[in-house]
């Protein structure tokens, strides 16, 4: 044994030299004095390594047979407890159910709400054969005890419904017996434990609020929700409310102060609104700090909320409280369907129209901005920001006049005006300082800002709906046009006995029939007739009404009645051309002095008859001609009975 160790000293001591040869070729000579600690440490070791092998070899030499018995025994006992741990560690597992569980939510506190029950689930089958769906009234224990019922829902899911609602927050422990169970079926653990529904508390939203009746009444108003019914008294001396005001900007600061509150509660007591005392607008921009702190009971009793809630609250100050948030401006409609440029101011408070007509100004800014300085005349300039509008300029624009829309209130926080402006300009808006709000609160600032006047959108119509004229009137239908200086009316009249194709190739409706195909349309059935026409352009956005005559189509020796498609396009005048993307209608149009009324019959077939439009009265001796394609005649014929007659 001294051999083996002495050995091993001499393997250490050449590899420490070896090392230390290869550290001082790579990093040189390195001087280190060990502390003395290390040598009085080094000699004990080395003392003791002696003793330990003198020990040894005196036990060998004097009695070697129990020397190597002593010896194997422990070699055996290392080995034998090696593998004994590799087998246990890697021996065969049995197939164990595991137990895995929902604990129950709390019982909303609304009327006939459902208690959630336990539900405990096993990662397999582990119902006895034809338990699904039965109640279990023995195997299972709760502590502790509580009045329930046990159902096997599925062969794999275990539910308990408490009899009356779960307790706050308490612990229960379920032991399972093992008989409860198939024999095949065995569970890793027989215990469950769970937590029925812990009492809650949540700030849901905190808000600065204004009461709509007495603006100077302001205060802090904060929602708290609970999952039980609350302890009132326990949950008022928990609340605190502080407020900051800038430039103090911690809730601890000594500044600071702390403000009163009251409580008011809904009938289940599962909610709570925290309404701070009244507080005028500060000076400066402030905030308010809600708290409830831990601990919070529920009047069920059991353990009290774990963690405290917090909500901060921004509070405005005057100068930030009312502000012109914005001025938009639209083309909308009114009651005549003629378009108005209409113009929106938004405030963060609601003003009177009265009050905001004497503080507003608008006026249209020149179309090129001035040689001002160093800067050159600019044509067409886009206006876009109202530091530009320098004085120079400001002599420049023009006033423009508002008609204010009436309101139902008399304080809106919304004020809507029209104006007329030319497309293309820019107008400037100025809200004056001092403007006063709902409350008696005052606009600190000027506000300006430049708006864009819309465009009115082009409209290029037929008017009214109707597809049918009496030869007895004046044969005109009139036009509506808007924004468009000149438009290209195509008239295309009706070959005689191209009816039938009309109908062959179209569908659709009478009065806009479409083509099935594009390469086949009315100029293939039609007399064209094609003008153009000027239309006056009002900036204002006003209706423009035109007139078209059908009755030169119908001089000169032609039939005095007709079927006409007529077809309205915006014209561009000084490129002489259809204006792209320009708005246009078509419709179908018949002129005629017959009217057709068409009666359906209980048997299927169907009585016409006809009278003068002209005079009203009933016509005689008046040919009617049934067109349809040639299939849709063949089962008239097979299937229906078709007749006309006159009416005398």
């Amino acid at each position: 044994m001294s051999t083996l160790i002495q050995s091993v000293a001499r393997g250490l001591r050449w590899t420490v030299r070896f090392v230390a040869t290869l550290m001082r070729a790579l990093f040189g000579e390195l001087q280190w004095s060990p502390p003395p600690w290390i040598g009085r440490m080094a000699t004990v070791a080395r003392d003791a390594t002696r003793r330990i092998s003198r020990s040894v070899e005196s036990s060998r030499t004097a009695n070697p047979k129990r020397f190597w018995i002593v010896t194997a025994s422990a070699l055996l006992l290392i080995g034998g407890g090696t593998l004994g741990l590799n087998w246990y560690l890697h021996r065969l597992q049995p197939n164990y159910v595991e137990i895995n569980g929902t604990w129950p939510q709390p019982t909303p506190l609304k009327p006939d709400a459902t208690i959630d029950p336990l539900r405990i689930a096993f990662s397999a089958s582990a119902a006895r054969l034809g338990a699904v769906g039965k109640i279990v009234s023995s195997g299972i224990t709760i502590d502790p005890p509580l009045a329930g019922v046990w159902r096997w829902d599925t062969d794999s899911e275990l539910s308990f419904m408490p009899s009356s609602d779960w307790e706050v927050g308490r612990y229960y422990k379920v032991e399972f017996a093992r008989e409860l169970f198939p024999r095949q079926v065995m569970l890793r653990s027989y215990t469950y434990k769970f937590r029925s529904p812990a009492f809650e508390a949540s700030i849901d939203q905190a808000q600065f609020y204004e009461d709509p009746i007495d603006p100077r009444s302001k205060k802090v108003v904060a929602t708290v929700s609970f999952t039980h019914p609350v302890d009132k008294a326990d949950l008022e001396r928990r609340i605190a409310l502080r407020m900051r005001i800038d430039p103090v900007k911690t809730f601890d600061s000594r500044d600071a102060r702390s403000f009163g509150f009251k409580v008011l509660y809904d009938k289940t007591g599962g909610t709570a609104y925290i309404h701070s005392d009244p507080f005028p607008i500060p000076d400066n921009p402030a905030a308010m700090l809600v708290s409830i702190s831990a601990g919070v009971r529920s009047k069920r009793g059991g353990p009290g909320t774990d963690t405290a809630q917090t909500s901060v609250v921004p509070i405005p100050g005057i100068a930030t409280y009312f502000q012109i948030q914005g001025v938009s401006a639209n083309a909308v409609a009114n009651e005549r369907d003629e378009m108005e440029r209409v113009a929106t101011v938004s405030s963060s408070v609601a003003v009177r129209q009265a009050d905001l007509a004497g503080s507003i100004s608008i006026v249209m800014l020149p179309k090129d901005r001035p040689a001002i300085g160093d800067q050159k005349l600019a044509k067409d300039f886009q206006w876009s920001d109202a530091t530009e509008v320098v004085p120079a300029v400001a002599a420049l624009a023009t006033p423009v006049p508002l008609q204010w829309l009436p309101s139902a209130r008399e304080f809106n926080p919304q004020r809507s005006f029209k104006f007329i402006a030319d497309s293309g300009r820019f107008v400037l808006v100025t809200v004056r300082r001092g403007l006063v709000g709902f409350g008696d609160y005052r606009l600190t600032k000027d506000y300006s800002v430049v708006v864009a006047v819309p465009d009115l959108p082009k409209e290029l119509k037929i008017a009214s709906a109707g597809s049918l004229l009496s030869l007895a009137g004046e044969k005109k239908i009139s036009i509506v046009s808007r924004g468009v200086a000149a438009m290209q009316i195509e008239v295309s009249r009706l070959l005689p006995g191209s009816v039938s194709h009309l109908v062959s190739q179209t569908n659709g409706t009478f009065s806009q029939p479409q083509f099935s195909t594009w390469a086949f349309n009315f100029d293939d059935l039609s007399q064209v007739f094609t003008q153009v026409r000027p239309l006056i352009d009002d900036p204002t956005g006003k209706n423009q009404y035109s007139v078209f005559d059908f009755a030169p189509l119908l001089a000169n020796g032609a039939l005095p009645r007709g079927l006409f498609s007529i077809k309205v396009t915006a014209w561009d005048p000084a490129r002489k051309q259809l204006l792209a993307g320009g708005p246009t209608d078509n419709r179908l149009i018949l002129l005629t002095d017959l009217g057709l009324l068409v009666k359906d019959s209980a048997d299927g077939s169907h009585d016409v008859f006809v009278q003068s439009i002209r005079s009203g009265k009933p016509l005689e001796k008046v040919a009617v001609d049934i067109l349809a394609p040639q299939w849709a005649a063949r089962y008239v014929g097979q299937g229906r009975r078709q007749r006309s007659r006159y009416l005398s």
